[in-house]
């Protein structure tokens, strides 16, 4: 069974990328906007997120998050322990 750790709790308003001190295999983020919200993980990683919906899932290992959109969004990262 897999555990995870939260980590680097994140809250914004506006377009921005966001750096995190430690590579992470889980996300969640929610938009809690009126409008859209797309976020990129990697070159091959981008998801657009509709107002209200909630995005929580483990995915390939990331350092970096691009979030676009305006309006106000909130989430934290995971890491795997063993």
């Amino acid at each position: 069974m897999a555990a995870f750790i939260a980590r680097e709790p994140f809250k914004g308003n506006e377009s921005t990328t966001i750096k995190f001190r430690d590579r992470y295999q889980s996300l969640r983020i929610i938009n809690i906007g009126a409008n859209d919200l797309t976020f990129r993980l990697s070159p091959w990683f981008e998801y657009t997120m509709l107002p209200g919906e909630i995005f929580d899932e483990r995915v390939d290992s990331f350092e970096t998050l691009m979030i676009t959109g305006n309006g106000p969004y909130k989430g934290l990262v995971r890491r795997y322990v063993r």
